[in-house]
C-alpha cells in the first residue's frame, strides 16, 4: 500500500561561466501544478483538483478527487452493499477552517453471486469541498492535507491510501480556474439530481416496495428503475428489484432488511427509459456524506498578529518565548531591517566563507588600485548578489503563485542543482589550485588574481556567493523571509533586495573607503599561495555537496558525481597543457578535454531520480539520532495525548541546521528527552516534502531550521532560536515536560 519535490580580476571570476546556469534553476526547479495533486497506487490513480485559482478569505471552494481504477477493479459507494467500504477522506486543516461533505456520483451494481455490491469502476469523481477563513490574511497560500483511503477489489480487496498537500493561493476575490471548469462540469453532471418527489416504503405480503411518484418522466417508457438506499440495512441489496407502475407511480419491489420499517426513502433512484436515457434522482436528504478532520488545530499556535513585535527568540537570548513572538508577522519595515540583519550575518556563515575569501584576496589584488576601479568591483559585486536574489525572489513568487509549496534553498531539493553546484565549485577549486588559467597567463597571476575582467569577475563572484549562502539561514532572515512569502510582489522582492545589501555590504564598504584600500598589503607572488591553499575550502564545499546528493539521490548518484570530477579534472589538466605551450597532439588534447566535459555532464543522469529507498533511509537517519519520522499524523496523535514533543526540521544541505545538531543536540540532549518524557520527531527537508513545507509555512518560516518544543498537555509550541546553544534546549525541554496539562 503507498501513501500518498564572479568578482574583481580573477582567472576563478572569468571561470565561472556556469554559475548564470545555477542561478537560473533557482527559478525553475520543478514546480508542482496550481492547486492539484496526485496520489498513484498499484490500483488507484487520484488526480485532486482545486475550482478556484485564487480563494478570498471565507469563501468555499470546491474540491474534486478523481480516481481512475484499473481495469476489473473496483472501489465503493457510501453504501456498498452487501461487502466492501467506502472511500474516506480526511483533512487536516488550519485553524477556523472547515470541509464540506462527500457528493458522490450515481453508483452503480457490482454482482459478485450470491452479493450485490455498490460502487465504481473505471473512473469516478467524489466532489468536496474547504472553507477558508474569514480572517485568513490576503495572499497567505492555504495549506492543507487531504488523505484518501479506499477499498479496492477485484477477486480480492486490497485497503490503499495516499495523503497529498494542497496549497491553495487566496486572494481579494474568488477566481474559478477555467483549467479544471470542465472536470467539475463532468462531475457535477455525475451526481444524482436532488429532487422533492413524493415517496415512501411500504410493507406487503410478499415483502415491501417503494413508491415514488415521479414529475417530468414518462412513466409508460420506463423500461428499468433501481434503488440505491443511502444506508445499509434497509434491504437486501442482493434481491431482484421489479419495476411496475401503479396509479401514476413508479413501484419497485423490494425485500425489506433490519430498518427498513424505520426508516424513510433515502439514497438514489435510477430510471432508464426505452430511449435509453438514463438519470439518477436523490431522494430524501443524501447530499453527501461528512468528511473527518484529522485535526482541525494542527496548528495551534495563535494567528499571526497584524502588527510585529521583535521576535526575541531569533537574537537567541529567550527560549521561553511562545510561538505568538517568534512566529508573528514582523510588518515591512521590521522584515526589512531583519533581512538587511540577516544578510549582514550571513557574511559570517560557514557557507559563504569559501566564496568571501576568494573575495578578499581579489580585494588585496585591488585595493592599490584607483577609487573608480574599486568602486567598479565593489559595485559589480554587489549587483551579481542583487540579480541572483531578485531571481531567487521571483522563482519563488512564480512558483507560490502555482500553488506550489516551496520556500528558502528550495532549490537544493533538486538533486541536479546541487550536483551541478558541486561540479562548478570543484572547477573553482581546480582553477584556483593552478591545474588550469581562464583567459590568463600565470605569468599574470601575480598582477591579476581574478583575472582580466574585473567587473565581469566580481558579478559573477557575487552571483556564486548569492548561490552558495541558500543552505545557510542566519537570525532575524527566517521571520523576514517567511513574511515577505505572504505579501505582494513589491514586498517579496524589497525584503530579498535587502537581505542581498546586507551580505554586500561589508566588501561594497571596503571598495568605498580608500584609506582601507591603502592599509592592504601589496600584492605579489604570495598572493599565488594564498590562492592555492583558498582552493582547499572550495573543494571542501564541493565534497560537501555531493554528500548531500548521496542523501537525496543515492549512492549510485553520488558515485556518478565523483567519476564526473574526475573526468573534470581530467579536462582541466589537458586544457592547462594547452595553456602552458603543449607542441604536439593539440587538436587531440582539446578534444579529449571537451569529451571529458560531456561526460561529466552525462553523469548527472542519475541525480534526476531519487533512490526508492528513500524514506526508508530516512527514517534510519531519524532512529540513529534517537527520533521519529515527522509526519503531521503522528504530531497530532501525540499532541492528543498531551505529549510533549521536540520538532526538529532540518536538511541535510542545511549548514546551520548541522551545525546546531553538533553543538546542542547531542548526549545531554538525548539523556534530556529520556528523563523528561519528550518524543523527539524528525522533519528531514532534504528532499522536496510538502508535509514539512506546510508546517514551515504556518510558523511563518521559509526555510530551515525550525525548532518547536510542544508543552505537556494542550499549550501552544515554542519556537526556539536558529542557532542553538545546549542550554537553550534543555531548559525549553524541561519547561514544556513540566507544563500542568
Amino acid at each position: 500500500m503507498k501513501r500518498a519535490t564572479l568578482r574583481n580580476r580573477s582567472n576563478v571570476g572569468k571561470f565561472l561561466w556556469a554559475a548564470p546556469v545555477v542561478a537560473s534553476m533557482l527559478a525553475l526547479a520543478s514546480p508542482a501544478r496550481a492547486a492539484s495533486a496526485e496520489i498513484e497506487t498499484p490500483h488507484i490513480s487520484t488526480e485532486i483538483l482545486v475550482r478556484a485559482e485564487t480563494v478570498a478569505p471565507g469563501d468555499t471552494v470546491d474540491i474534486a478527487v478523481r480516481q481512475s481504477v484499473a481495469k476489473d477493479w473496483h472501489t465503493y459507494w457510501r453504501n456498498p452493499g452487501d461487502s466492501g467500504a467506502p472511500t474516506e477522506i480526511t483533512w487536516t486543516l488550519p485553524e477556523g477552517a472547515a470541509a464540506g461533505p462527500i457528493r458522490w456520483p450515481v453508483p452503480h451494481r457490482l454482482p459478485y453471486p450470491p452479493l450485490v455490491n455498490y460502487g465504481y469502476s473505471d473512473t469516478e469523481t467524489l466532489l468536496t469541498s474547504v472553507t477558508v477563513p474569514s480572517d485568513w490574511q490576503v495572499g497567505k497560500p492555504f495549506a492543507t492535507t487531504i488523505e484518501v483511503d479506499w477499498l479496492v477489489c477485484a477477486d480480492i480487496c486490497i485497503p490503499e491510501s495516499g495523503s497529498a498537500e494542497l496549497t491553495i493561493p487566496t486572494g481579494a476575490e474568488t477566481l474559478p480556474a477555467s483549467s479544471v471548469a470542465f472536470a467539475f462540469l463532468n462531475a457535477e453532471r455525475a451526481l444524482p439530481k436532488p429532487v422533492d418527489w413524493p415517496a415512501h416504503f411500504e410493507t406487503t405480503e410478499d415483502g415491501g416496495s417503494l413508491v415514488v411518484a415521479p414529475e417530468g418522466i414518462d412513466l409508460a417508457s420506463v423500461s428499468e428503475a433501481y434503488f440505491f438506499p443511502a444506508e445499509w440495512g434497509v434491504i437486501d441489496h442482493s434481491s431482484p428489484q421489479d419495476v411496475s407502475v401503479r396509479d401514476g407511480r413508479l413501484v419497485l419491489s423490494l425485500t425489506p432488511d433490519a430498518k427498513f420499517a424505520e426508516t424513510a426513502p433515502s439514497g438514489v433512484l435510477t430510471v432508464a427509459t426505452q430511449d435509453h436515457v438514463h438519470a439518477g434522482y436523490a431522494l430524501g436528504p443524501v447530499e453527501g456524506t461528512p468528511t473527518k478532520i484529522a485535526s482541525a488545530a494542527v496548528d495551534k499556535s495563535p494567528s499571526p498578529p497584524s502588527g510585529g513585535g521583535t521576535p526575541t527568540a531569533e537574537l537567541g537570548t529567550s527560549p521561553g518565548n511562545n510561538a505568538a513572538a517568534t512566529a508573528g508577522s514582523p510588518g515591512l519595515v521590521q522584515a526589512i531591517l531583519f533581512a538587511f540583519i540577516g544578510g549582514l550575518i550571513l557574511n559570517l556563515m560557514p557557507c559563504v566563507f569559501p566564496v568571501l575569501a576568494l573575495k578578499a584576496v581579489a580585494f588585496v589584488g585591488h585595493g592599490h588600485e584607483t577609487m573608480s576601479r574599486r568602486v567598479t568591483q565593489g559595485a559589480a559585486y554587489t549587483a551579481g548578489i542583487l540579480a541572483s536574489f531578485l531571481a531567487l525572489a521571483g522563482g519563488l513568487i512564480a512558483i507560490k503563485a502555482g500553488g506550489a509549496a516551496v520556500g528558502w534553498g528550495f532549490q537544493l531539493q533538486q538533486p541536479i542543482v546541487v550536483a551541478v553546484l558541486a561540479y562548478v565549485l570543484f572547477l573553482v577549486g581546480l582553477n584556483l589550485s593552478g591545474l588550469f588559467e581562464v583567459g590568463v597567463g600565470l605569468t599574470r597571476a601575480g598582477q591579476a588574481v581574478h583575472g582580466t575582467s574585473g567587473a565581469t569577475g566580481s558579478f559573477l563572484t557575487g552571483v556564486l556567493a548569492a548561490v552558495v549562502a541558500t543552505p545557510c539561514t542566519a537570525p532575524f532572515m527566517a521571520v523576514a523571509i517567511g513574511y515577505a512569502l505572504t505579501q505582494g510582489t513589491g514586498v517579496t522582492l524589497a525584503v530579498f533586495a535587502a537581505l542581498g545589501i546586507g551580505l554586500a555590504l561589508p566588501f561594497l564598504i571596503i571598495s568605498l573607503v580608500p584609506a582601507i584600500g591603502r592599509r592592504l598589503p601589496k600584492p605579489g607572488a604570495w598572493m599565488i599561495r594564498l590562492r592555492q591553499v583558498l582552493a582547499f575550502p572550495v573543494y571542501a564545499t564541493a565534497a560537501w555537496l555531493i554528500w548531500v546528493l548521496a542523501q537525496q539521490a543515492g549512492v549510485d548518484a553520488m558515485f556518478a558525481a565523483l567519476v564526473g570530477c574526475v573526468l573534470l579534472a581530467f579536462a582541466g589538466w589537458l586544457y592547462g597543457l594547452l595553456q602552458h605551450g603543449l607542441k604536439g597532439g593539440r587538436v587531440v588534447a582539446m578534444a579529449f578535454s571537451v569529451l571529458g566535459l560531456v561526460a561529466a555532464v552525462g553523469l548527472l543522469a542519475p541525480t534526476m531520480t531519487p533512490p526508492a529507498d528513500a524514506a526508508s533511509a530516512d527514517a534510519a537517519a531519524a532512529r540513529e539520532d534517537g527520533a521519529q519520522v515527522y509526519s503531521a499524523e503522528r504530531l497530532a496523535s501525540l499532541r492528543s495525548d498531551g505529549a510533549p514533543v521536540f520538532v526538529n526540521v532540518t536538511a541535510a544541505w542545511c549548514i546551520t541546521c548541522k551545525v546546531n545538531e553538533r553543538v546542542a543536540l547531542g548526549r545531554p540532549f538525548r539523556e534530556t528527552l529520556e528523563r523528561d518524557g519528550v518524543t523527539y520527531l524528525h522533519a528531514d527537508w532534504t528532499r522536496r516534502d510538502p508535509e514539512i513545507t506546510a508546517l514551515l509555512e504556518r510558523f511563518g518560516r521559509a526555510g530551515v531550521p525550525l525548532y518547536l518544543v510542544y508543552p505537556k498537555g494542550d499549550g501552544a509550541p515554542r519556537v526556539l532560536p536558529q542557532i542553538l546553544t545546549e542550554r537553550i534546549v534543555i531548559d525549553a525541554l524541561d519547561a514544556a515536560a513540566g507544563a500542568q496539562s
